[in-house]
């Protein structure tokens, strides 16, 4: 493993999550928003949040993969692969690190989450501070604070649903239904088991983002006051990008430990009777 690889998301990373927390340090005065952080400071409060988040989609990321991974094998050999023959598919390893934006699905379905709980008054009185919401506009943005806040945790369970889902695609981990169609004239198939959840997670966190987030639009056109809804709509659409460069140190840190989680996900498919490679040959005739 070369650090040379991540030279260009290690500058990116330096960035997002050290200089960007320092220059809002320096430029946000003013009342601090968070309860649970006894400096109030405006700035120090989103440097924070920066920082949490970071370490939550680590936690996800790079943790939960490593007891989700055998949980997804056994659910999908148990509902789809009844009549299904699994193999390991061996591919080369990329030279370069193209992963980038690997965070932004995970992010998708961590924004549809917070977005949901944005306007609770119970997480209101535990998370804003009041000399927040006595300052210029705290009453009315409140909903923002609180959506940035749940966006702590949820940036961890989107992370964590991914990370199962890469666990597997990495190892190489197929199936085909070669059994299934042998006596029909249906075409043999082969598809991944991370691409099958892969797939569904992609699906809902594009939906279910798109109506969630359309519905607090409404909200906040219809009761936020001027000056709060200028600040939210000039936020909100760069969150997705935001989470994602924030999540890259966890993106990182799980390409470094690529072969010991292949290893780890390959030992336990064994236990589960996958054990032969499977390889694809397309002959092309001229």
């Amino acid at each position: 493993m070369s650090i040379k690889k991540y030279i260009k998301q290690i500058i990116i990373i330096l960035i997002f999550i050290v200089l960007m927390p320092i220059m809002m340090i320096i430029s946000m005065p003013g009342a601090g928003f968070l309860k649970l952080i006894p400096i109030d400071h405006l700035g120090f409060h989103v440097a924070s949040v920066i920082f949490i988040i970071t370490i939550s989609a680590i936690l996800g990321g790079v943790l939960m993969g490593y007891p989700l991974a055998p949980l997804f094998l056994i659910i999908h050999k148990s509902l789809i692969g009844r009549k299904m023959i699994y193999g390991i598919q061996n591919r080369p390893e990329p030279e370069k690190f193209k992963g980038n934006f690997k965070a932004f699905f995970p992010a998708l379905i961590a924004i549809n989450i917070a977005l949901i709980f944005n306007s609770n008054l119970v997480l209101k009185n535990v998370i804003v501070s009041e000399s927040y919401l006595s300052s210029p506009g705290g009453e009315n943005i409140w909903p923002l604070v609180v959506f940035f806040m749940v966006l702590i945790i949820t940036t961890g369970i989107g992370m964590a649903l991914f990370s199962p889902v890469w666990f597997l695609l990495d190892a190489g981990i197929v199936y085909t239904n070669k059994k299934k169609v042998k006596d029909k004239s249906n075409p043999i198939e082969l598809h991944s088991v991370g691409g099958w959840y892969k797939g569904f997670l992609k699906g809902y966190a594009g939906i279910s983002v798109f109506f969630t987030f359309f519905t607090f639009a409404i909200q906040i056109f219809t009761e936020i006051e001027q000056d709060a809804l200028l600040q939210t709509i000039t936020i909100l659409p760069f969150v997705p990008f935001l989470v994602v460069m924030w999540s890259l140190p966890a993106i990182v840190i799980f390409d470094m430990i690529k072969e010991r989680r292949k290893k780890y996900i390959l030992n336990y498919a064994k236990k589960l009777g996958i054990l032969e490679e499977i390889d694809i040959k397309i002959i092309e005739k001229a």
